[in-house]
């Protein structure tokens, strides 16, 4: 199924295949997963790893209209109706418009702004 992901270490945003299985989600984020619905459509959410800040990240990226810089990979999918995992519909332009990539210190300074 159609991901995009979502790489704060090199700042890229792709899209690829993924079998969609947990196994894999949890791969790419590198550990348990989290789903985050901040500043995506309605049928679409953002996984991200639900312990990413117990890791001390340096990387982080945030959506336009999201409430919280989020550290490490994201990957993108959508659901079904009856709540299953589905390809990505939206497309790559989109997501790269309303993605913003901090460093540490960036994120800092974005949390102290937004108490």
């Amino acid at each position: 199924m159609r991901a995009i992901i979502i790489n704060p270490e090199d700042r890229t945003i792709t899209e690829t295949e993924i079998d969609g299985s947990l196994k894999t989600l949890q791969q790419i984020v590198g550990g348990l997963i989290e789903p985050v619905y901040q500043g995506l459509d309605d049928n679409h959410h953002c996984y991200v790893n639900e312990e990413g800040l117990l890791d001390d990240p340096l990387n982080f990226f945030i959506f336009t209209e999201g409430y919280q810089p989020l550290a490490g990979h994201g990957v993108i999918l959508s659901t079904t109706d009856d709540g299953f995992e589905a390809p990505c519909t939206l497309s790559l332009d989109w997501v790269k418009e309303r993605v913003t990539f901090m460093d540490l210190h960036a994120a800092y300074q974005w949390s102290r702004m937004h108490e």
